[in-house]
């Protein structure tokens, strides 16, 4: 299963990102501003792909 998520540096994004990485295996697409704020180790595991930027960019990653 592909899952995208927005906001994974906030503070509810972190947790919920967090618990994605450690209890499933499922591909991970991550919509983050700032990619320097990441709280947790995204590179932990494969299939976890950081999408730098803002959902008023997001017709340049619909292709995902």
């Amino acid at each position: 299963m592909r899952i995208f998520l927005t906001g994974a540096s906030g503070c509810i994004g972190h947790y919920i990102t967090e618990t994605l990485i450690q209890e499933t295996g499922h591909e991970l697409f991550l919509l983050v501003r700032n990619p320097n704020k990441l709280q947790f180790d995204y590179k932990a595991r494969s299939g976890v792909t950081i999408l730098p930027g803002d959902l008023q960019e997001i017709e340049n990653i619909a292709t995902f």
